[in-house]
């Protein structure tokens, strides 16, 4: 029992993680890591929902009929894609980061977000108005848009979309509270002129006039727009569809018959300079047909973000990325190094520290310009990397030599001291330096050009060792183990994971050495990589690395040159001040490609929550109510005039001019305008019709009294269930009664979820 209820939890913990997790997706593939150097597109050109749920597919549903939504982010095909590069940052750090190049054009984005309509989205034209668009729910990863204006003026095409808003229709002369988040916002509309311009006061504060499409800036950055203006007859009041939101987006697109992006993308009214659109479509005179839309967005400044840094750390504006989602750079992946190091001694000489294959240290005297003579070595003795032959015996004893297997990253590298020769025993004695252990090789005597031939075994190699019968009996090895010295092969050093040392013969005052990683190290490199290095004899016998490098990228910082090669290998160069002191180098080789690790993450959708209520004021309503001064009129309702039944206007809750409401009855007025004589005038787009009582247009009703009236809200008085938003009207209330026997079929349900909760426990632990 004690497990069933574990795992339960265990469920219920988990779910509740799902719930308020940020999706985490980092930028590789099974296949394709992102190197150093590499930009996103070359790993994955756009990202879609196998790679992010949140970019998932959708369907929208016009009055011309249904279209599949998809969703990518692209990286491909832009000229300033991010990339993990080392540099020095705008701050004179010298480190690894992800970059941002900086651009002043479309093409210069650092990602392209694309909103594919698989069939099209189309929508009726009227005048300028794509009315179908209006109402329909987009998507911007997890976030919900819903188009509040749709506009086109010859080949200019422009969505309005708003993100935690509400759409709502007011009567003129009254007033709607809006609450978003944590703040109200009262909404009173003042006058609907017959040019259908509108007067709004917002919180006692009363806007410019507006139009139809025009949208204003709130205090708290809300918005508000203007949808559509309903025109009614003089019995009914005119009424105006708002919208109220948190945030908006507008994309304009001057031409959508080119190819071009446009420089014209808001957000809440405030222009991105960053920000490009292009909207694809086609036309007919009648309708249109949007098939797709993409965003760009460009960095005006260089972004460096180090290790663990987000995009929007330094993203001037974070909502032109216009949905919840970042880009983190987490770090490099760090495999095991192991050391390459040269250390200078007495500022004239350097020894070579290193670990081979076999994982053997090995120190070594590398060069020397000890005496003014600049030579592999040290002082006394000779490091050789170059084959003598049976009669060029170029080892002298205490001198040391490579012996090398392969010059590829399979070989394997010993450095041996010739110690001495036992002409009684004919062996010959050496010492390798990275088991500090003694070898030997027995000759066999009696050769014609020679004193002596022999074998030296050391790790997996098996090398010839030619016997000078010379003075000191200079030796000759076979470096490679090929089966002979020949006179001129040049071994290279070979190091714990591969990096070879690629060595020349010294001549001149420079020695140059490629640190090399082969193409087959790389995931997809085309070429070997090669880190160049030289280093230089220098004035009073003194030695040093020059200030010059290739094949990998560096920056300088206090006592440090600082490198990172694109295959992951490390240098760092510790300078001194004064000329004559040699630098100190080294590299930290990797066993394995280093790649950076970038994350896609992706939060929650940052809509805000949005209610409303009516506020219970008319200016038609012949009571004394809201900031009224006098009945209907005053405040936010027209002004009062000591005589309101004789000044030539029809105004406050007259039904004529000077008759009607409160003033004498009009004689002429009947009870329904004669062109509807058994229904409601109602005016859209200048057009007149006449609709059947109980009729519902959008929000709106033509109610039994043939006023064109706003659909009630959830427990609102009714009679009819027109009247209601959501058409049901039971006990005089718009919303459906809970009767006892709904009570008891709910519990009913909810008992036998509980049982099966219980079965399923008693499972698990059994």
């Amino acid at each position: 029992m004690k497990r069933g209820y574990s795992i339960l939890l265990c469920m219920m913990v988990l779910l509740s993680s799902l719930i308020s997790a940020v999706t985490s997706f980092q930028f590789k593939t099974p296949n394709d890591r992102l190197e150093i150097g590499e930009v996103f597109g070359n790993v994955i050109s756009a990202l879609t929902k196998n790679h992010i749920p949140e970019l998932e597919s959708y369907q929208v549903q016009t009055d011309e009929g249904s279209t599949n939504v998809n969703q990518y982010i692209r990286f491909q095909g832009l000229n300033n894609v991010p990339r993990v590069t080392f540099t020095e940052n705008e701050q004179d750090e010298v480190d690894d980061f992800l970059y941002f190049p900086s651009g002043g054009s479309s093409n210069d984005a650092f990602f392209d977000y694309e909103m594919e309509f698989e069939e099209g989205i189309i929508s009726g034209i009227s005048e300028t108005s794509l009315s179908d668009y209006e109402g329909k729910k987009l998507r911007i990863l997890n976030e919900e848009f819903e188009i509040v204006i749709a506009k086109k003026d010859g080949n200019s095409v422009e969505l309005t979309i708003s993100s935690g808003s509400v759409s709502d229709i007011i009567p003129e002369g009254t007033s709607k509270i809006y609450t978003i988040g944590t703040t109200n916002y009262e909404v009173n509309v003042l006058t609907i002129d017959a040019d259908k311009s509108v007067r709004l006061k917002v919180n006692g504060v009363e806007l410019t006039k507006m139009n139809k499409g025009e949208i204003a800036t709130l205090e708290g950055d809300a918005i508000i727009g203007v949808v559509n203006v309903l025109l009614s007859n003089t019995q009914a009041p005119d009424m105006v569809k708002l919208f109220v939101g948190a945030k908006i987006i507008t994309f304009k697109d001057n031409d959508f018959t080119d190819n071009n992006f446009n420089q014209d993308v808001s957000i809440n009214k405030n222009k991105l300079n960053d920000g490009y659109v292009k909207i694809a479509a086609t036309s007919t005179p009648t309708e249109l047909k949007i098939t797709k839309l993409n965003y760009r967005l460009v960095a005006k400044i260089k972004i460096y973000l180090k290790q663990s840094q987000k995009l929007t750390d330094y993203l001037p504006n974070i909502k032109a990325l216009l949905g919840n989602w970042d880009i983190r750079y987490a770090s490099l992946e760090s495999p095991s190094y192991n050391e390459i190091r040269l250390n200078p001694t007495a500022n004239s000489e350097y020894t070579i520290v290193f670990k081979n294959k076999a994982g053997d240290t090995i120190s070594a005297p590398f060069i020397t310009n000890k005496n003014g003579t600049f030579k592999l070595g040290d002082e006394d003795q000779d490091l050789l990397i170059q084959e003598g032959s049976s009669s060029s015996f170029n080892i002298d004893k205490n001198d040391y030599f490579v012996l090398t297997s392969s010059n590829t990253k399979t070989g394997s590298t010993y450095i041996l001291k010739y110690d001495s020769i036992d002409t009684v025993s004919n062996i010959t004695y050496f010492t390798d330096l990275g088991t500090n252990s003694q070898k030997s090789a027995p000759l066999t005597m009696n050769q014609s050009d020679m004193y002596g031939e022999g074998t030296l075994n050391v790790g997996t190699m098996t090398a010839k060792v030619f016997v000078d019968d010379a003075a000191n009996n200079p030796i000759a090895v076979d470096l490679n183990g090929a089966g002979g010295p020949d006179g001129a092969t040049v071994v290279d050093i070979v190091t714990f994971g591969g990096g070879i040392l690629d060595l020349t013969t010294l001549a001149g005052a420079t020695y140059t050495i490629n640190l090399k990683t082969e193409q087959s190290e790389f995931e997809e490199n085309s070429s070997d990589e090669n880190v160049q290095f030289t280093i230089e004899s220098r004035s009073g016998n003194t030695i040093g690395i020059q200030n010059s490098f290739s094949g990998i990228s560096t920056g300088t910082t206090t006592g440090h040159v600082l490198g990172l090669s694109n295959y992951g290998v490390e240098m760092d160069i510790i300078i001194t001040t004064a000329a004559t002191q040699a630098e100190t180098l080294l590299f930290k080789y990797p066993t394995d490609q280093v790649f950076g690790s970038a994350y896609i993450d992706v939060g929650q959708s940052q809509s805000v929550a949005i209610t409303s209520q009516q506020v219970q004021t008319s200016c038609i309503n012949g009571i004394l109510d809201g900031d009224e001064t006098g009945i209907d009129c005053g405040g936010s309702c027209p002004s009062c005039q000591a005589a309101t039944c004789d000044d030539g206007v029809q105004n406050q809750n007259e039904t004529g001019v000077d008759c009607g409401g409160s003033c004498p009855q009009c004689a002429s007025i009947t009870q329904a305008p004669q062109q509807c004589p058994d229904g409601c005038l109602y005016t859209d787009e200048n057009e007149d019709k006449c609709l059947p009582i109980g009729t519902r247009v959008g929000s709106l009703f033509c109610d039994k009294d043939k006023k064109i009236k706003a659909q009630k809200d959830l427990n609102a008085p009714c009679e009819n269930s027109y009247e209601c938003k959501i058409n049901i009207c039971e006990n005089s209330k718009c919303g459906k009664h809970i009767s006892i026997l709904l009570i008891i079929v709910n519990i009913v349900i909810l008992s036998g979820i509980g049982l099966l909760i219980y079965f399923i426990i008693r499972l698990f632990a059994k």
